[in-house]
């Protein structure tokens, strides 16, 4: 069904505040470019829509603000974080954090808990464990520095505020998060608000998590969706939450462990959680701009492969093949040589005369898959070259016997 964003965030609050039957998981997978993040600032502006004047409201109100009832990691959240650097030695390399109504709200919090111990345990256990952040007094700048001859900071062997790589920084972001989150379970643990270690999280209802694993290799992006799955299901009945990715293999592990409730009881034998309170969905962006949530059915994997294959399929059938589609292509052949122990996806291309892959074939997938020209100077796809990626496509699925079933999900 065609919807807006808006109307989309709509949907998610009104199942997560279900009476009837209440949902605390939201699982959402969407292609780069679908929508999530936009979905993500749709859902906190739906349910925070504008903050009154000041001049408007009374103390005990200005007080209620300060405390939010949305926690949200998103592309946003990092942009809070940038490289203060000293232009003229190049020499004093600071992280810092921006001032908006998150971080105002944050900044404190983390100076009265603590938590730079735990988010420097969560930053190593992603990265490295040579590298620690060292936080200014009141955490709004963070410098970094790398051990290489031991402990000794002082040693000269060990580098000093060290601008570390755009990987390391969103690591370091998430961790920041997933501390905080922690927090937040432990705090809404205690049902009794006048013996909770702080009042910051009395608010806080939702919880929206957007692809948290983009720069995490294939063990930790596991270790992280098992942390994230244990910490949500203990959360506090009151919390709810919504994830999003476009990792397959970070929302299949999800999925997993969220439709697993067996093990999921207290010391008093009760089961805290219950996998019908879970439930996935796809998010697509269709031609008209509007947006399809479908459901995901409960019980079995989402295969990326199969739903990329059909993609590929329903554009050639309906003669709608576009740039992306060479992707989405070469990305399949590529899964596919590795899955069978190819070293290169060449390899199950359609073959010439002399038994070697169809050069033709390999210069349309070459054109517009990672292509270092920008989308305005590569044309649209010809007429030849739309033939090739279909003669790609067939040639794989004949040549290794595809299971042809197309999902009802697939082709909505």
């Amino acid at each position: 069904m065609s919807q807006t964003l808006t109307q989309i965030a709509d949907l998610l609050r009104s199942n997560l505040d279900s009476v009837e039957n209440p949902v605390k998981v939201e699982l959402i997978y969407a292609f780069n470019g679908s929508g999530k993040t936009r979905l993500s600032r749709a859902f906190k502006e739906f349910i925070t829509p504008g903050t009154p004047d000041a001049t408007e409201i009374n103390e005990e109100e200005v007080a209620a603000l300060s405390k939010p009832n949305i926690l949200y990691y998103n592309a946003f959240t990092e942009d809070l974080f940038t490289w203060a650097n000293d232009q003229d030695e190049y020499i004093d390399h600071k992280f810092t954090i921006r001032s908006n109504g998150l971080t105002e709200w944050l900044l404190p919090l983390l100076r009265a808990q603590g938590m730079d111990g735990n988010i420097t345990s969560y930053f190593q256990d992603y990265t490295n464990t040579k590298i620690t952040p060292v936080f200014n007094e009141d955490y709004s700048e963070i410098r970094f520095n790398l051990a290489l001859g031991g402990a000794n900071l002082g040693n000269e062997n060990n580098v000093l505020n060290l601008k570390i790589s755009k990987g390391e920084e969103s690591n370091f972001v998430w961790s920041i998060f997933h501390s905080m989150l922690d927090l937040a379970v432990s705090v809404l643990s205690e049902t009794d608000l006048t013996n909770r270690e702080t009042p910051d999280f009395d608010n806080l209802e939702y919880v929206f998590i957007d692809d948290p694993v983009s720069s995490l290799d294939d063990n930790h992006l596991i270790h992280t969706a098992v942390s994230l799955a244990k910490l949500v299901k203990k959360g506090s009945g009151n919390l709810k939450f919504i994830i999003s990715t476009h990792n397959p293999l970070f929302f299949n592990v999800l999925s997993n462990e969220f439709e697993n409730d067996k093990w999921d009881k207290d010391s008093n034998n009760q089961r805290y959680w219950k996998k019908n309170r879970f439930k996935k969905r796809q998010l697509k962006k269709l031609e008209d701009g509007l947006f399809d949530l479908s459901d995901q059915p409960n019980g079995s994997p989402f295969s990326y492969q199969i739903h990329i294959k059909n993609m590929i399929k329903k554009a050639i059938d309906d003669d709608v093949v576009e740039k992306y589609h060479f992707n989405l292509m070469r990305n399949l052949l590529e899964k596919t040589a590795t899955f069978l122990g190819h070293n290169r996806w060449e390899a199950l291309l359609p073959k010439n005369s002399e038994n070697q892959p169809d050069e033709q074939c390999m210069r349309a997938l070459n054109v517009y898959s990672h292509s270092k020209q920008s989308g305005d100077e590569v044309s649209s796809p010809t007429q030849s070259q739309i033939e090739k990626l279909a003669d790609s496509y067939h040639h794989l699925i004949n040549e290794y016997r595809f299971y042809d079933e197309v999902t009802p999900s697939a082709t909505t």
